[in-house]
């Protein structure tokens, strides 16, 4: 059989036979104004379109989601739902759209898409493969809620790095096994636990990149966690709750604040660096110190000048922090301090300055007026 074309127009297209597969052929069209599932098939290229239902197919190989005939894609008013036991491509020019509800794509190979839109959630599973986009800069995927669940690479198979462009509010991740998971999102950016298992973001291979237009927001009691490196490029605020990497650590706002949101202890846990930079805010505030166990290339930071403020609160948990990099004046060990070198201390002209004062824990807690010579020193940096 060539192929198959069921386009009566009429009703639904549902399978009662007990045949496994249902359908086979070389490509596949089905229009229906109702529901189009309980279909298995054994097929190469697939397009269906449902004007008020739903699409519910599952595939026994790898195949194509592409147009056939005059239908491009899987179109639906509700629910898509596609499963295929080898690799699925969907081509260039072939929509996959839920008009009101969710889509759940599966393949047990890579999975490589163009476009995909749903109001609601997008989940796209790998099973063995990686989820990569065709390469183009425009927007691929475009939900409120998107979940993806691969085993080598998302936005990365380890030939070709070109992450997964998105237009969504909330994001859940998860790379078992090898090569990078690369997301930049248009606007704001939370990472929530969609499914349950603890973590918002998780690479076991390779690291995690993530960019935003907006701010960044990961979940309470949650935690984002790479055998590598950990990056998140934000335009907005960052709120960080629990982030581990096996080397280093990457923060940087363009316009906001770097905040803890939690008062787990450490926040950050590195391997290697950590790097939190806050061009025009601050790092940590006195009452949600950043808290970090840090590597062995120590920490930079790097936050804006604020007269009398202190522009950077964090910790050292466990081994001290012995590299600053910082344009005013951070907290180490709960001590206002200057920053190109702790082992200089007591010889830097910013303690100097801050030993002249009442006392140190007063000019932590409440910002103290100070005179001008010292401001000059200080504004310095």
């Amino acid at each position: 059989m060539a192929g198959k074309n069921d386009t009566d127009g009429i009703g639904s297209i549902i399978s009662t036979s007990s045949n496994n597969p249902t359908v086979t052929a070389n490509t596949l069209e089905l229009n229906a104004i109702g529901d189009i599932s309980k279909i298995s098939t054994s097929i190469n290229k697939v397009a269906a379109k449902s004007i008020n239902g739903a699409i519910d197919l599952t595939n026994n190989k790898s195949s194509l989601i592409t147009k056939v005939g005059s239908t491009k894609g899987l179109v639906a008013a509700n629910n898509i739902n596609y499963k295929t036991k080898g690799t699925l491509t969907q081509t260039v020019g072939s929509d996959i759209i839920s008009q009101n509800d969710n889509i759940n794509l599966t393949s047990d190979g890579n999975f490589k898409f163009d476009y995909i839109q749903a109001p609601k959630r997008v989940t796209l599973s790998s099973l063995n493969g990686a989820i990569t986009q065709d390469g183009d800069s425009a927007v691929d995927i475009q939900s409120n809620e998107l979940l993806l669940k691969a085993k080598n690479g998302i936005g990365d198979d380890g030939v070709n790095e070109k992450g997964i462009d998105t237009k969504i509010d909330i994001l859940d991740a998860y790379n078992q096994s090898a090569n990078n998971l690369v997301i930049s999102n248009e606007g704001d950016l939370l990472a929530r636990d969609l499914d349950f298992d603890g973590y918002v973001l998780y690479n076991g291979g390779g690291d995690i990149k993530i960019t935003t237009a907006g701010g960044f927001t990961q979940q309470t009691n949650t935690l984002i966690l790479s055998n590598r490196d950990i990056s998140v490029n934000s335009v907005g605020d960052i709120f960080a709750v629990n982030m581990k990497a096996s080397r280093d650590l990457s923060l940087e706002s363009q316009s906001g604040d770097i905040i803890s949101t939690s008062r787990i202890s450490p926040n950050l846990s590195i391997g290697r660096r950590t790097s939190l930079i806050a061009k025009n805010g601050f790092v940590g505030t006195p009452k949600n110190t950043i808290d970090i166990k840090e590597g062995s290339q120590g920490v930079f930071v790097k936050a804006k000048k604020a007269k009398n403020l202190l522009s950077v609160y964090i910790r050292g948990i466990v081994a001290p922090i012995n590299n600053y990099s910082n344009q005013k004046l951070a907290l180490f060990n709960n001590r206002p301090i200057s920053g190109t070198k702790i082992e200089n201390y007591l010889k830097t002209i910013f303690s100097n300055s801050i030993r002249k004062q009442n006392s140190v824990q007063q000019f932590f807690f409440k910002p103290i007026k100070q005179k001008k010579k010292i401001l000059k020193l200080v504004e310095l940096f």
